[in-house]
């Protein structure tokens, strides 16, 4: 019993297409355990993992996920570099967000592709949205800032990451253009 979904673009490169999905992967999940405050969306990015793990049409690749953030916000990131092998999907980005559309100082900017379906069945125990793998450098004082992509239709800040209610992840995968057809 296969199972289709729809992906829409957003880069291409030429030879090659990054893509994400048009509906969130599953339920609601955590970005961060307790344990990994500091460290990154490390509990979002095993679970992207053991759900994606499956996707057989789809390469695996490895990369090393960066803290991307707006400039004007000062150098630090909120986490170090992760590196991430053997993997069929990543979580989307704060600077493709914005590249994509999506206004962080206004709702209903964000192409409805990015926040339609936002869990698998569109059941009524759906996420308010899905995170992406940016920390927010806008607060200084708290590691407990992440963006995400929110039901109201823009990026916003939210401080739900170490509680599975609120949240969950939709995948960016890429796919080489000489594989298409």
């Amino acid at each position: 019993d296969k199972e289709n979904y729809d992906f829409y673009v957003i880069k291409d490169d030429g030879e090659e297409l990054t893509l994400i999905m048009d509906r969130n992967l599953g339920s609601r999940v955590k970005w961060y355990t307790e344990l990994d405050n500091t460290k990154g969306p490390l509990t979002a990015l095993n679970t992207l993992k053991d759900r994606t793990d499956n996707w057989t049409n789809i390469s695996s690749y490895s990369y090393t996920l960066i803290d991307d953030k707006p400039d004007y916000w000062g150098t630090e990131s909120k986490y170090q570099p992760i590196k991430v092998e053997n993997v069929r999907a990543r979580l989307l980005t704060y600077t493709e967000a914005i590249k994509l559309g999506c206004d962080p100082s206004k709702v209903s900017t964000c192409p409805n592709y990015l926040y339609e379906n936002l869990s698998l069945n569109n059941s009524e125990e759906q996420p308010y949205g899905y995170y992406l793998s940016t920390a927010s450098t806008d607060r200084p004082d708290s590691s407990n800032y992440i963006w995400v992509i929110y039901a109201k239709e823009h990026v916003y800040i939210t401080t739900y990451v170490n509680v599975d209610s609120h949240y969950g992840i939709r995948p960016v995968i890429k796919t080489s253009k000489l594989h298409i057809y």
